[in-house]
């Protein structure tokens, strides 16, 4: 709410300043997303599987790199058809996420940011600070 509160009492200059940064934001989120492949999102799937496997072991991830290359090259084009569709999905998705952003999402973030750099302890429970400011907004 406090972040709600103190966009609300800006002027239309200050918020300026976020909405610029917000349509950086875009660019980067856009570009980003088109260099998605299917080999990265391949290569993040098995990350997340070998971590929850084994959540305790440390990854080597020029080891794991090598593994995740290797079985990439083995596998069929059929076989990496269907990562290849999940990168264009991905693309999109973060198009539209990107499409979406705005000053006062860049504001928001900036001060979750400050928050937590000023509490590291604390939790942040994103929902229902998001929740919070977005009842306020």
């Amino acid at each position: 709410r406090a972040v709600a509160e103190e966009w609300k009492s800006m002027s239309d200059e200050e918020k300026e300043v976020y909405k610029q940064r917000a349509g950086q934001e875009k660019i980067k989120a856009a570009v980003a997303a088109s260099r998605m492949t299917g080999f990265m999102v391949f290569q993040q799937e098995k990350y997340r599987e070998r971590k929850a496997s084994r959540p305790w072991e440390k990854i080597d991830l020029s080891e794991a790199s090598r593994a995740v290359a290797e079985e990439w090259k083995s596998m069929s084009d059929e076989e990496k058809e269907v990562y290849k569709q999940r990168a264009g999905q991905e693309k999109i998705k973060a198009a539209v996420a990107a499409s979406r952003m705005t000053g006062f999402m860049v504001f928001q973030q900036e001060k979750y940011r400050e928050r937590k750099a000023s509490r590291p302890w604390e939790k942040i429970d994103l929902s229902e600070a998001s929740r919070a400011v977005a009842e306020e907004w």
